[in-house]
């Protein structure tokens, strides 16, 4: 932590970049880290493969954030990545001097020249507010609470800890925006997702436990949605009293592949190394990948992996 701070005053241009197929978390670590070396008088790029996607548009600085890569700057911070590739296949990373890994996903390998890896936090934007408390505006802070707020479910996960609500108390003295994190993030809603989740949802199926959930081509094309409008629908099978383990399985037209998330409420069971099976990765209690083949494939295989957990 100290070396990193001590990093931040010496170097004079920074990359700041997170995961594909961006969260709240990666974006809210991605643009308070940055707008807080930005205010120190330093050069900052904000980096994602996806660019800002229309959902997160309404944090601070947001159109800060673009697909196109410098050519080269001093230091590279990669947030909320368990390993270098989630940065994205299609993003060619600047060259750096020196890169920094700063993540809480089980599943991290530690890649970078400097890892400051915490498991037991919340978030990502958890361990960032410890590497800029000092340079907390109400911009950074609103960032700061809307990743903490996204992958805490809002304060009710077991994620958050003492130490969470602490640093929510102190961004909310610094200025953070709560009620428009909580109306963005839990209260917005377009019609065509609302059309695709009851699609989805309507479909569900529950084995052993396991609650099954597929967003289809064809189901986007009828809802007039898009592929992330389907968020959300792991944790709507996983909330379902008598699920051990929900999974959604939903296609992206835009790659031409499946995306799947994994959770659970039990402790005993861990989705990271079932992800990592499937080239993916992340907690014990969420988890995810990406798939290339066929949905049949990916059904008979997951699903009676998932059924013997």
């Amino acid at each position: 932590m100290e070396e990193i701070k001590k990093l931040i005053k010496e170097y004079s241009t920074f990359c700041v970049v997170s995961h594909y197929n961006p969260d709240a978390d990666a974006y809210g670590s991605t643009l308070a880290l940055g707008l807080a070396i930005e205010s120190t008088g330093k050069v900052v790029h904000f980096l994602n493969q996806d660019g800002m996607i229309p959902k997160f548009i309404f944090l601070p600085s947001a159109s800060k954030v673009v697909s196109t890569p410098p050519p080269e700057v001093d230091c590279i911070f990669i947030l909320d990545c368990g390993d270098e590739k989630r940065t994205g296949d299609n993003l060619k990373l600047p060259k750096a001097k020196l890169r920094i890994n700063i993540d809480h996903h089980i599943s991290n390998n530690k890649f970078g020249d400097i890892a400051l890896v915490d498991t037991k936090a919340s978030s990502t934007c958890e361990i960032v507010f410890s590497v800029i408390e000092d340079l907390i505006s109400p911009d950074v802070a609103t960032n700061l609470l809307a990743g903490i707020y996204a992958d805490t479910g809002s304060l009710r996960y077991g994620n958050t800890s003492k130490k969470t609500l602490l640093i929510v108390s102190k961004l909310l003295e610094a200025g953070a925006d709560l009620t428009l994190i909580s109306k963005k993030l839990f209260g917005a809603h377009t019609f065509s997702s609302v059309k695709l989740q009851a699609m989805a949802l309507s479909a569900m199926r529950i084995e052993n436990g396991v609650a099954w959930v597929v967003v289809t081509k064809e189901m986007l094309e009828l809802s007039k949605a898009i592929s992330e409008d389907a968020d959300g629908l792991a944790e709507k099978g996983r909330d379902i009293e008598g699920v051990r383990i929900a999974a959604s399985v939903r296609f992206s037209p835009e790659e031409n592949l499946w995306r799947i998330s994994l959770r659970t409420h039990d402790p005993d069971i861990d989705l990271s190394s079932v992800a990592a099976e499937f080239g993916g990765g992340g907690h014990k209690a969420a988890a995810a990948f990406r798939w290339r083949k066929s949905y049949q494939e990916l059904e008979n295989k997951l699903l009676s992996k998932l059924k013997t957990l």
